[in-house]
């Protein structure tokens, strides 16, 4: 398949885009979110394979990161940690048949969570009582999975491969 960079850059944006509107809606909880930005990273994933899924979120993390504030804080460490990681995942589950795009995102979803709580108790918080927010997160990870799963497969089922693969 053809690299089709214009596409790329598309989807990236797109993602960007996502991730700093929601970093500016309020939340009750400082890490829960939907992961609106995680939907093209997703949709590339599936479109054109795990490097340009990695373009994207490295994209989605770097600028969107510049865009909200965040780059190179903490928040930096957690999302490169947690992204790259729930990526990796979710493209090894991806080949296994019978699993759905809303399941594999909804596993990528609490493997980002999971990892998001283990950074945080190995290099903020050292307290046992970290890890007591693994079950939330998990739930969490599940709930927001599905939501973006549930997007990224009607988005792909109404794209014509012609025009975008």
């Amino acid at each position: 398949m053809p690299f089709q960079s214009k596409n790329i850059a598309m989807w990236a944006g797109l993602s960007i885009a996502l991730y700093v509107f929601e970093n500016l809606l309020p939340n009750p909880l400082i890490w829960i979110r939907i992961g609106l930005g995680n939907i093209p990273v997703i949709i590339t994933l599936y479109l054109y394979g795990y490097m340009y899924a990695l373009s994207v979120l490295m994209l989605k993390i770097f600028v969107g990161g510049l865009f909200s504030g965040k780059l190179l804080t903490i928040f930096t460490v957690f999302a490169l940690s947690a992204g790259l990681i729930s990526l990796l995942f979710m493209w090894a589950i991806k080949w296994i048949k019978w699993f759905s795009i809303i399941f594999v995102s909804m596993g990528g979803a609490m493997v980002h969570n999971i990892v998001q709580i283990f950074v945080a108790f190995f290099l903020v918080a050292r307290f046992k009582e970290t890890l007591y927010l693994l079950p939330i997160a998990i739930i969490v990870g599940g709930i927001s999975g599905f939501f973006t799963g549930f997007i990224s497969r009607g988005i792909i089922n109404n794209l014509r491969k012609e025009d975008y693969v």
